[in-house]
């Protein structure tokens, strides 16, 4: 999900003014700190006026001399005191994320099944019901999915882990910040009316239906928006085997309310432990 970088190969390119450079951008607080007391040690040797000067213009040079390098040592502190307390803001975000992980469990797909479990229970779901989060990929043009949930253990298993944009409410839902598919036909007792709604109304092939763990006969897609409310970030999915298995707009309530934020949340502080592509699908994604 996340490409390789080419930090070393970038680090070769740059020349050695660049370095001087980044080097004086990083660390001139330190040094202003660092000259400006050695300064403050030998003003008055480092500071010498002309002999044939007033002996107030010398006091002035003198004086005016000692402040500015005072200056120079002040704000180098207020620099470095700055920077430690971004430090400490970064050091106390780091102890909150994994305050976070430590709640819901060691393992990346496991952090994401509690979380849906608990979403499920809220929404009363049992063994017929499925919830299902889907991050979208624009260079795949695909979905991945970071995490599912049932109670039924059928149901739970995770299937296909990509997901084509153009397929299914999933898609539909990208496109248009929610899907619904409602009253679908039994698959057991008219499986082909079955397929044939799936793939007219939904674009879902015969050979992609038969891979599918669960037949839903309702199914509600809502788009996420990350923290920002700028742009959609992810899918979830909502599933039952029967046709009034859940309420549609009690779902769309508790979803686009603080349990929507939460999970576009959560989606942003794991980003940086979120897996690649081979791992999740060695994990059955």
């Amino acid at each position: 999900m996340r490409g390789e970088g080419t930090d070393s190969s970038q680090e070769d390119a740059v020349g050695p003014f660049t370095r001087l450079g980044l080097f004086l951008d990083e660390y001139w607080p330190i040094l202003l700190v660092v000259l400006g007391g050695v300064f403050m040690a030998f003003v008055p040797n480092l500071l010498p006026a002309p002999l044939d000067m007033p002996q107030g213009t010398k006091q002035w040079l003198r004086a005016s001399g000692a402040l500015t390098i005072i200056f120079a040592f002040a704000l180098g502190n207020i620099h470095v005191y700055k920077r430690t307390s971004r430090a400490n803001t970064l050091s106390r975000e780091k102890r909150k994320l994994e305050k976070i992980i430590q709640g819901f469990g060691d393992d990346y797909f496991d952090i994401w099944r509690t979380k849906l479990g608990h979403i499920a229970k809220t929404l009363g779901f049992g063994d017929q019901e499925r919830v299902s989060i889907y991050r979208y990929s624009d260079h795949d043009r695909a979905f991945y999915m970071l995490g599912r949930y049932s109670e039924g253990p059928d149901f739970s298993r995770r299937g296909r882990g990509v997901y084509p944009d153009d397929q299914g409410c999933i898609g539909e839902a990208w496109k248009s910040g929610e899907a619904v598919a409602r009253d679908l036909p039994d698959p057991d007792s008219e499986p082909d009316k079955y397929a044939s709604v799936m793939a007219d109304c939904w674009n879902i092939d015969s050979e992609t239906l038969r891979k599918m763990l669960m037949k839903s006969r309702l199914i509600f897609a809502f788009a996420l928006r990350d923290r920002a409310d700028l742009q959609r970030t992810a899918v979830i999915v909502f599933e039952s085997t029967t046709v009034d298995g859940f309420d549609v707009n009690d779902v769309r309530t508790f979803i686009d309310g603080i349990a929507g934020r939460e999970i576009a949340h959560l989606i942003e502080v794991l980003r940086p432990l979120e897996p690649s592509p081979d791992v999740a699908r060695s994990r059955g994604f």
